[in-house]
């Protein structure tokens, strides 16, 4: 002996609804998941370029040590004249390179983090999307179980 008829449209409505919820639940893990690595990824941008920063300035530190060094050993006084001038356009040269360095992870980490936010839109949506697939599949089952009882 089989299912009744309206008892089947029921069970695949059912079916149907609960198919609709679990594919956006997990669509909607999977984007919350791009989401945290997004964010993850962000965040190892900004401690890149802060760790590189930090040693371009070494480096630039140590370039101006040497080249006050030369310029005392060959009897050039570092404080006034093309020496100074050198120096500071030296100075003026890392500080530019030490900001355009935390510039640029700064500009990475904000564009994975706008990845980020778009991935947690897309979260939401699913789940939304998720959830009216398994309502609207509950409501065509009830339409089709009231129009078999009708006949």
């Amino acid at each position: 002996m089989g299912i009744e008829t309206g008892t089947a449209i029921l069970l695949s409505a059912g079916f149907s609804g609960a198919t609709a919820l679990a594919s956006g639940a997990a669509q909607s893990r999977a984007h919350k998941y791009n989401q945290a690595m997004s964010q993850q990824a962000a965040a190892e941008k900004r401690q890149v370029a802060a760790y590189q920063a930090e040693q371009k300035r070494k480096e630039d530190e140590k370039l101006m040590g040497r080249m006050r060094a030369r310029m005392g050993s060959s009897g050039l006084d570092a404080t006034s004249g093309s020496s100074l001038a050198l120096l500071k356009t030296t100075a003026e040269d890392a500080n530019r390179d030490y900001r355009q360095i935390l510039r640029n992870g700064a500009v990475a980490a904000n564009a994975l983090e706008g990845e980020a936010g778009l991935q947690g839109m897309y979260a939401s949506n699913a789940m939304t999307s998720g959830i009216m697939g398994a309502a609207g599949a509950v409501a065509d089952g009830a339409f089709a179980y009231k129009a078999y009882t009708e006949k």
